[in-house]
């Protein structure tokens, strides 16, 4: 078992300065990551959250479709969720493709419970992005060739399509940073290939290192996506770990559950929680957290 650092850019004391959720503990809604959801976030994420008080609502539409078809299948299995239920409220959790599926709906989709058309902006109460490519990653299409279980989506990520979710210009897919609600995002990378877990992170980190340092930009990556495209509201934490830390148990502690469990007491304004919680060690490095306004505007002509 390995430890790894996990660098905090905010405090937590900010933090709960800026949610007011305290004693209301509302559920986890997890959407998965562009291959489908694996064992760790579609089953046992549920009862190992369960034990730390959590509910947890994973949802996937299986490893075939693009940011917005995925959205729309995200809502339509968060009505059945909430057929019992019109007043039901969820912090967002969107890992990998799941966060920018997360933003879409927020800004574009409701859903239609016992009669009633209800936004999604309106059921969620937060959202965290974790490991996601907010602004697209260069890997897009040579996923799609070389790790097919990613299918449709992979393609749909790519920095050209994702700039449609980031800019005015497109407003049938304009998904900005939501002012409704708090908005955090966890970032993952290694520091070299060896430090990847599989040959497509392995891979994938050359590839990214290459075109990015070609380009003049941060090369700093996590296998699938660029440091520098997963910050997405206020970055809280870069750990160091591979693509996959959020979605597997690496045999990295902190655990991802620790993570989640963590951001979910910083949310939910569990002060004593998070001050007894032995799982991360938090330091102010403000340093590995700087980008630029348009990180990727190089890669987009």
């Amino acid at each position: 078992m390995k430890f790894i650092s996990v660098k905090v850019m905010i405090l937590g004391a900010i933090l709960l300065g800026q949610t007011s959720f305290a004693g209301e503990n509302h559920p986890v809604c997890f959407h998965v990551g562009a291959g489908g959801g694996s064992k760790l976030t579609l089953t046992e994420m549920i009862p190992l959250m369960k034990e730390r008080g959590i509910k947890w609502v994973p949802f996937t539409p299986g490893n075939v479709g693009t940011v917005v078809e995925r959205a729309q299948i995200f809502t339509e299995l968060l009505a059945e969720e909430m057929k019992d239920n019109a007043d039901f409220k969820c912090h967002a959790f969107g890992y990998s493709m799941g966060g920018p599926v997360f933003r879409y709906a927020y800004h574009h989709l409701s859903v239609t419970v016992q009669g009633k058309k209800i936004p999604v902006k309106s059921i969620f109460k937060s959202l965290t992005t974790f490991s996601s490519p907010n602004y697209g990653t260069p890997l897009a299409g040579w996923l799609k060739r070389y790790a097919p279980e990613y299918s449709r989506g992979a393609e749909d990520l790519s920095e050209k399509n994702m700039h449609k979710f980031n800019s005015e210009e497109f407003p049938e897919t304009y998904s900005p940073v939501p002012t409704e609600i708090p908005t955090f995002s966890y970032l993952t990378l290694v520091e070299k290939k060896e430090d990847a877990e599989s040959f497509i992170t392995r891979a994938g980190f050359q590839i990214i290192e290459k075109i990015y340092s070609d380009a003049d930009l941060d090369p700093r990556n996590d296998g699938i996506v660029p440091l520098i495209s997963q910050p997405f509201g206020k970055p809280l934490a870069a750990i160091k770990a591979e693509h996959g830390y959020f979605a597997h148990d690496l045999g990295l502690r902190p655990y991802a559950v620790d993570i989640y469990e963590l951001q979910w007491n910083f949310l939910e304004g569990n002060l004593e929680e998070i001050e007894e919680s032995s799982t991360m060690a938090a330091t102010l490095e403000s340093d590995l957290l700087e980008f630029t306004t348009s990180p990727l505007s190089a890669l987009l002509d």
